[in-house]
């Protein structure tokens, strides 16, 4: 499960993607995948810097966690 932040780059589009799979939304959880070390990448967003992407490790029975922190262009 991955979150986003802060709210002005959600409402701008915002989303993220696990081992290059489909894009998706803030808050969103990506079921069946394999025991082990996953890339959680993130969109890049107009106004915004795209946060780095990061490795997510994923335990059996257990919901892996991270948070994407978008930073807007001054």
């Amino acid at each position: 499960q991955v979150s986003l932040a802060p709210a002005g780059a959600v409402s701008a589009g915002a989303q993220w993607s696990v081992d290059g799979g489909a894009w998706q939304n803030s808050g969103a959880t990506v079921s069946g995948l394999s025991v082990g070390n996953h890339s959680v990448t993130f969109n890049a967003v107009g106004g915004w810097t795209t946060p780095s992407s990061q490795t997510a490790t994923v335990s059996a029975n257990q919901t892996a966690t991270a948070t994407g922190t978008y930073v807007v262009i001054p």
